[in-house]
């Protein structure tokens, strides 16, 4: 891990030094489970109950508070029944790009007959 670059996923195995993915910037260490709390968006002031091993289990485990937060909003909406871009027309053909018969990239479909 690196101040300026961008963390992996946290998982449950980031207690474990072997990757190096989970080791401290400046200290010969992997971070702490506060640390990996931290990077999953908890606030230092959330208690993480259990067992050292549970601990690490339930913030490896456990979805980024941002990324549930969006889901929550865009389920309410739902619910609401104000939905949001994405899923105002879900099943809406989108074009995608494709692939030649050389493998070159292709944008639109006409193009490939």
């Amino acid at each position: 891990m690196t101040w300026d670059g961008v963390p992996r996923a946290v998982i449950t195995r980031f207690r474990d030094p072997k990757s190096g993915e989970y080791t401290h910037p400046d200290q010969d260490r992997t971070i702490t489970i506060r640390e990996a709390a931290r990077l999953q968006g908890f606030p230092d002031k959330f208690v993480i109950h259990g067992d050292r091993s549970s601990q690490y289990d339930q913030v490896g485990n456990a979805v980024p508070v941002q990324l549930a937060q969006a889901v929550a909003d865009e389920v309410g909406r739902c619910l609401a029944g104000k939905l949001g871009e994405r899923l105002a027309d879900p099943f809406r053909r989108r074009p995608v790009d494709a692939l030649g018969h050389r493998g070159e990239l292709i944008s639109h479909l006409d193009q490939i007959r």
